[in-house]
């Protein structure tokens, strides 16, 4: 080690991860020991996590897929026009023909904005039975608090 301070070392550009937390297993991760003169050693090591001893992978991580589901605002393998993820400073969805929901294939739309901003949503119509209902969650799954259910009656 050459005793240089990057500690303070910024290019200027940032990443957007989805909102999700750093995943030392992505398939984008270089290995602990990468650049490494001598490959024995590692040349970085997890700061906020040191139980990790091993990073990157030859395969996509659960968290490699999520944050491509949410690029690509999908869920799954094939989107149904039932559900996905808006990120940004504005955003407008509307339902589909393809829009189906039930208790075992739920639509969930999961909508983010950067610490400091709010959301608001606006409906131009508004109807799900009420045996469906909207429920709105203050974070990103039903464990979140419910900030309103809504439906007709």
């Amino acid at each position: 080690v050459d005793g240089t301070d990057y500690s303070n070392c910024y290019s200027g550009w940032t990443v957007d991860a989805g909102f999700f937390s750093y995943d030392y297993t992505s398939i984008m991760h270089y290995r602990l020991n990468s650049f490494a003169i001598d490959p024995t050693q590692n040349v970085m090591i997890p700061t906020w996590d040191p139980s990790v001893t091993a990073t990157g992978n030859t395969e996509l991580s659960e968290n490699d897929k999520l944050k491509l589901q949410r690029m690509y605002n999908c869920d799954g393998t094939e989107y149904s026009g039932c559900g996905g993820h808006i990120t940004g400073i504005s955003g407008m969805f509307e339902p589909t023909t393809m829009m189906h929901n039930d208790a075992l294939n739920p639509c969930n739309w999961l909508i983010a904005v950067e610490d400091g901003y709010a959301i608001e949503i606006t409906f131009i119509t508004f109807y799900i039975n009420c045996s469906d209902k909207l429920i709105i969650y203050d974070g990103r799954d039903d464990s979140a608090t419910v900030l309103g259910e809504h439906c007709n009656d």
